[in-house]
């Protein structure tokens, strides 16, 4: 099943070409990587793929549906790499807040499963400003997954996390797709690709240099919690 199709897709500002011409599928049950150095254009088509940059040419459908529509953007869970939450609301009140923009309405039991699956039950009464890192980044999973999406998205979703919180994160990503659900992340650490993607575009001055699958990586031994 295919849950993304980018085809030809060109992205220019000005003068500027910052994407030349990609084109790639992504089929439910894979992680896809989008890998290169910093400036070569994946954060670009990433936000394309969002439906936050319009693109130049070219097309993105996610599950079907042709972005930037409203019913691409309902099929999309979205994890940048800074994620702002309200400073003041607790992990409770911001998932509780993000179950109202979705229409969402779930019973107290339902809540504590969610809360406890994603690792965050027992810092639900933590103020969102006071979260670590790798606690900051599984809220923001938490929050993406909530609406049950088609594709999840992620620009370099462990840039600046220690080493055990970058492994739980990388655990919980390689957990999420299935058979009807896909996950396309960037990254410019080629350890990240290695352990989380299944397929890996190489991005180079914005062309797509290499498209190629690999046998993940085993998860590293995480020294603590």
């Amino acid at each position: 099943m295919t849950i993304l199709e980018v085809s030809h897709l060109h992205i220019q500002y000005g003068r500027r070409v910052i994407v030349d011409d990609a084109t790639f599928v992504v089929q439910a049950g894979e992680v896809f990587g989008l890998l290169g150095a910093n400036g070569t254009g994946k954060s670009s088509i990433l936000g394309a793929i969002a439906g936050l940059v319009v693109p130049t040419q070219g097309s993105v459908r996610v599950a079907g549906r042709l972005a930037p529509s409203v019913a691409a953007r309902n099929q999309l869970g979205v994890v940048l790499q800074d994620n702002a939450f309200p400073r003041e609301l607790t992990v409770y009140e911001v998932v509780r807040l993000y179950q109202g923009i979705y229409g969402l309405r779930w019973p107290p039991d339902r809540m504590r499963q969610y809360l406890q699956g994603w690792g965050l039950f027992d810092i639900r009464g933590t103020r969102s400003h006071n979260l670590s890192g790798g606690q900051r980044q599984r809220l923001a999973l938490a929050l993406a997954w909530m609406h049950d999406p088609a594709l999840i998205v992620m620009d370099e979703p462990t840039t600046g996390l220690d080493v055990d919180s970058r492994t739980q994160v990388w655990s919980r990503i390689r957990a999420l797709p299935s058979s009807s659900r896909g996950v396309v992340l960037t990254t410019h650490v080629e350890a990240e690709a290695e352990t989380l993607c299944d397929r890996i575009a190489v991005i180079r001055n914005g062309r797509l240099a290499a498209l190629e699958a690999r046998s993940r990586a085993p998860l590293p031994q995480q020294g603590g919690l």
